[in-house]
């Protein structure tokens, strides 16, 4: 009489599973990129904005406005995440000489991935059209402290 032995291959299956499982997701994550928004049109200003704040990058924000409003307008002390923050465009609303688009900019505190908070924002974005497509034309909320005089 032969005495019988669990089989290991289920076990093995289940192991092997999750490991492509984990590979699969990996693979996705790491492919992610964020669309290129055509930068002529509103959505594709904003997310240049975003972006140009994100990085820090206070000169390409600052070329993303009128003329008029980047003269009296400087950065501020506003909440604005820097690495690792994240926006959503919310709506938008074109018409031939005014757009706005409105977008929800989140950012993810914590100290490791079971301890996190996240805060989210409403920046509205008034833009009018220009030669080379949009330009912002009223301060951007609280994101800027402008000069009196500042067009809103």
């Amino acid at each position: 009489m032969g005495t019988s032995q669990p089989s290991n291959r289920i076990p093995a299956a289940i192991g092997v599973g999750i490991i492509v499982v984990i590979v699969l997701a990996s693979i996705l994550i790491a492919g992610r990129q964020i669309p290129t928004l055509d930068p002529s049109t509103p959505e594709g200003v904003a997310q240049s904005f975003v972006l140009a704040r994100f990085d820090g990058d206070e000169t390409a924000a600052l070329d993303l406005m009128t003329d008029e409003l980047a003269e009296q307008c400087r950065q501020g002390r506003g909440w604005w995440p820097r690495n690792g923050g994240r926006a959503t465009i919310v709506e938008t609303a074109t018409t031939e000489h005014r757009a706005v688009v409105t977008l929800a900019i989140s950012k993810v505190y914590g100290e490791s991935p079971f301890v996190l908070s996240e805060s989210t924002s409403r920046l509205t974005l008034v833009m009018v059209p220009s030669d080379t497509g949009w330009l912002i034309s009223e301060e951007p909320s609280s994101w800027y402290w402008c000069k009196e005089g500042a067009s809103r």
